[in-house]
């Protein structure tokens, strides 16, 4: 525009520039379609009218000068067209950066770092225009917040942080958070319980999944977090999840290992595989309790204090259900299986059928392995919470990428999300379930469930004596009930595909030859589903008791003496018939 200077008067170089605005316009009009009203464009006539009397005095022209502005003119509309574009492509940048820092983060972070501007532009304000306005007071206030930013950034990166504040929000009586009492170096474990009574023992089945075991296998923790969420947010509309509420104490942990997470590694502060740390049944490389990590400990002492019926831990690196026994006595790798080896197989496949693909797996037939067929390992979780307290663990292999991108979270959770529910409803959809009390006080009584040709004994609740013993359907079991001081009783159970329910009453022994067996014609179990009665088994009764036996065998000898025809040959005794004994 200055160059038309040289060749055209200050008249036209003004009307030059008062045609900026028309074709600013016209661009927009073009480019935009906006459409502007009459009093706009009135009103901008008015201005360049205004302009151009009080500023265009001769005009003088000539074509290079003409050009020269024609030029500008273009060249300089453009040129504002474009920095408005560019204006609102940082404005809707900077924008979007703010949702997903607040999206990724929340919003009281996204404040409290935000302040972080204030302290650099102070800071940059010294540097480049002097030192004027800074004082001790200042740089002592500007210090105090970086440390509280610092502070600020660091707890709410714990594992934990974000998450203490997401699962505490009030979802009725649904829910309750209990800590594991062993902190570890950056922060204590959370547990979230959920339940129509949470913190209260009831006659019912208890689940529990644990997350993050190994520091560098987050999706567990993740999912376990989503589980929670969803499960108190669809709890009165979703079948599945009422079944769970109401009939089930399902207890979620999120993170295990929440140094090894903080520090993105397999092990914990101490750079040991927790899942290496419990007690092992073949090879006892940690007998001292003190001696185990302050995470194994937690974990035994939350076990002693919880009877959990049965359990799962997530883990990543695969994708495959893994059931016991995880160790081999010859530390070789074959199919070692467990005393109750189908009840686990038919866990491990319901959860992989359930899953998205895991049952579609080309390296593990099914979506499922055996421990000890996959690789042995000991001093591992799953084995120890099967002997110790007879509950049924998994090991759950959920992801092949160990620690995916975020954007792969929700698409991991509809993977796993029916996997996880159907696994806990298991609980109260299959097995045999009931109480045990005795006939003289009519009081539970903590006696043992014991599944004839499976060498494990189930132990029924001390409060209520209720008991949950998992097994598969369609099988038919022999169950005996057993206390010492009590009579044990035995019964014969056809399992359909739903659960089943059977109560015992246990009589006191009276007997002094210690006789481990009662039959009680009385002890008839019907399948809610299947309508099928069996009674005791006389069989079953008789091959334990040999005093039985005998006794049985007199009996027909006398029924035989008793009916044999008489002999008109035989002298008749005095009085009244009767049959020689």
């Amino acid at each position: 525009m200055n160059v038309s200077l040289m060749w055209n008067s200050v008249g036209f170089y003004q009307i030059a520039k008062l045609s900026m605005i028309p074709v600013s316009c016209l661009l927009e009009v073009v480019f935009d379609k906006i459409r502007y009203s009459r009093d706009t464009k009135l009103s901008i006539m008015v201005v360049l009218l205004g302009v151009a009397v009080c500023t265009v005095t001769d005009v003088s022209v000539n074509a290079k000068g003409f050009v020269a502005a024609f030029i500008a003119v273009w060249s300089t509309a453009l040129q504002q067209y474009a920095f408005l574009i560019a204006s609102c492509t940082i404005a809707v940048g900077t924008n979007l950066s703010q949702f997903i820092c607040i999206g990724r983060f929340t919003a009281v972070s996204f404040q409290v770092l935000g302040h972080m501007k204030t302290i650099l532009v102070l800071i940059l304000g010294f540097l480049l225009f002097g030192k004027e306005g800074l004082n001790l007071h200042v740089v002592f206030g500007m210090i105090i917040a970086v440390c509280g930013m610092i502070w600020y950034g660091n707890a709410s990166s714990k594992p934990g942080g974000k998450e203490r504040r997401s699962l505490s929000i009030s979802r009725s009586s649904q829910q309750k958070q209990g800590g594991l009492s062993e902190p570890s170096e950056l922060d204590d474990k959370w547990v979230l319980e959920i339940s129509d009574r949470p913190g209260q023992i009831e006659a019912e089945p208890a689940f529990k999944f644990i997350g993050n075991v190994h520091g560098d296998e987050p999706v567990g923790r993740e999912l376990l977090l989503r589980l929670g969420s969803w499960i108190c947010d669809n709890h009165l509309n979703d079948p599945l999840a009422t079944l769970i509420v109401e009939n089930v104490h399902l207890h979620l942990l999120p993170s295990m290992n929440p140094d090894g997470f903080a520090l993105r590694r397999r092990g914990n502060a101490n750079k040991i595989d927790l899942n290496r740390d419990f007690p092992d049944q073949f090879f006892p490389m940690n007998d001292d309790l003190e001696l185990r990590q302050p995470e194994t400990k937690a974990i035994m002492k939350w076990l002693d204090e919880t009877r959990f019926t049965a359990s799962a831990s997530l883990h990543g690196g695969a994708l495959v259900a893994n059931y016991p026994w995880d160790g081999t006595e010859d530390t070789k790798k074959n199919y070692y299986g467990c005393p109750d080896d189908e009840t686990f197989k038919f866990l491990a496949t319901l959860y992989s059928t359930s899953h998205y693909n895991m049952s579609q797996s080309k390296e593990f037939p099914g979506g499922i392995t055996n421990g000890a067929f996959w690789y042995p390992i000991y001093g591992g979780m799953q084995d120890w919470n099967y002997i110790h307290f007879g509950c049924f663990e998994l090991t759950l292999e959920i992801s092949d990428n160990k620690w995916p991108n975020a954007n792969e979270l929700p698409l991991l959770w509809e993977y796993n999300r029916m996997s996880m529910l159907n696994v806990v409803a298991s609980l109260v959809k299959t097995g045999i379930h009931g109480r045990i009390i005795s006939s003289d006080t009519g009081k539970p009584l903590p006696a043992s469930i014991i599944i004839h040709g499976v060498n494990q004994t189930i132990a029924a609740g001390e409060r209520f004596a209720d008991y949950h013993r998992l097994l598969p359907p369609k099988e038919k079991y022999e169950v005996v009930a057993s206390m010492p001081g009590y009579r044990s009783k035995m019964a014969c159970v056809v399992l359909g595909e739903a659960a089943a329910k059977l109560d015992f009453v246990l009589d006191p022994d009276t007997t002094t030859d210690g006789d481990p067996f009662q039959l009680d014609p009385s002890c008839f179990f019907v399948n809610r589903i299947s309508a099928e009665v069996m009674e005791f088994l006389p069989w079953a009764q008789l091959q334990l008791s040999t005093p039985l036996i005998l006794i049985l065998i007199f009996l027909c000898f006398l029924m035989k003496r008793r009916v044999r025809p008489y002999n008109g040959n035989h002298r008749q005794m005095t009085g009244p018939r009767r049959a020689v004994v």
